[in-house]
């Protein structure tokens, strides 16, 4: 293959190229209306943004209307009474010297 061959070869793939991205283009040359008038069918919300409420109902996430939340429940705290301490502990003196305090554990 020579060098002016691929250059025919490439310069047809240029040209096919620019047709096949111009005449979709220029079948809506008309600004989607294909002739039948301003407010047409489907097409009037691609042109305008109209039809559905603009173009931020196509792009954004629906909105979400939720109730405030419940107010928040506080508890006091429990009321604190007063209790006074136990009596104090009085142990026996202690035993006479001698005396042996052991358990008594009969064997029977």
């Amino acid at each position: 293959m020579s060098k002016s061959s691929g250059f025919r070869v490439l310069a047809a793939g240029a040209v096919a190229a620019a047709l096949a991205l111009a005449l979709p283009a220029a079948a809506h040359a008309d600004g989607w209306d294909h002739g039948r008038g301003h407010g047409w069918g489907h097409h009037k919300h691609h042109r305008d943004g109209g039809g559905w409420g603009g173009w931020g109902a196509y792009y954004a996430p629906p909105v979400v209307v939720m109730p405030p939340p419940p107010p928040r429940v506080v508890y006091a705290p429990p009321p604190a009474y007063y209790v006074p301490p136990p009596p104090r502990v009085v142990y026996a003196p202690p035993p006479p010297a001698g005396v042996n305090i052991g358990v008594f554990v009969p064997f029977r």
